[in-house]
């Protein structure tokens, strides 16, 4: 049998937290945005939105001109690897070991 574990059982069991909810319409056009517990553990909300710019800028001006397969946002907060990923249903900014 094949599970899938929706947004809002991440959210619910602590996996995930929202973030910035009520910028969801003007951020992300009302995608969620959401953190992994260890990124709501390590980041402040400044450092977790400079990433969001970030990626912002990445997807304005730099994914399409990548391969596909290539097309993975990346930066580094405190000497840490960070990722924004974007699925059918939400943005999710997390560490590389909470894949």
């Amino acid at each position: 049998m094949i599970h899938s574990y929706t947004l809002d059982e991440a959210l619910n069991d602590g996996v995930l937290v929202a973030f910035d909810q009520p910028s969801w319409p003007v951020i992300t056009g009302g995608k969620p945005l959401v953190v992994t517990s260890a990124i709501r553990e390590c980041l402040t909300d400044d450092q977790i939105k400079a990433v969001w710019d970030q990626f912002v800028g990445w997807m304005r001006h730099v994914r399409d001109t990548l391969p596909e397969e290539e097309q993975l946002f990346s930066t580094t907060v405190n000497g840490q690897t960070v990722w924004v990923l974007e699925d059918t249903v939400s943005f999710c900014v997390m560490f590389p070991t909470d894949y």
